[in-house]
């Protein structure tokens, strides 16, 4: 992915993926502000008080890295932190983990009520 990319709206049309990527971004910073003022009911707020990170895998190519870098840059003030290959197998292995206990839960319930 490169800034040239582009995608297929839903309507038909195409629109640069650094657009979307950057609006995206835009638009959960400015969802974080409004959580961020409706739980300390203060209006005071602003996107300028906080400091914004966006974390990347480490192991993207340098080009998707530069792309994320660049769409970050469109909504000014957000910072970029790669994290490592590590750490993105450990994300994984808990979200799998956790999956897999999920489900042998759901199983464990069903065969309890069969029993029953």
């Amino acid at each position: 992915m490169d800034r040239n990319t582009q995608l297929t709206a839903a309507n038909g049309k195409n629109v640069d993926a650094i657009t979307v990527f950057s609006l995206s971004m835009k638009y959960l910073k400015d969802e974080a502000v409004k959580t961020i003022r409706e739980a300390t009911k203060d209006n005071f707020h602003k996107a300028e008080d906080f400091q914004w990170v966006l974390t990347v895998p480490a192991i993207w190519t340098a080009a998707a890295k530069q792309f994320m870098r660049e769409a970050a840059y469109q909504v000014t003030a957000i910072t970029l932190c790669f994290f490592f290959f590590f750490a993105s197998i450990t994300f994984k292995r808990i979200l799998v983990s956790r999956y897999l206990e999920k489900c042998f839960n759901s199983t464990r319930r069903a065969l309890k009520k069969e029993t029953l």
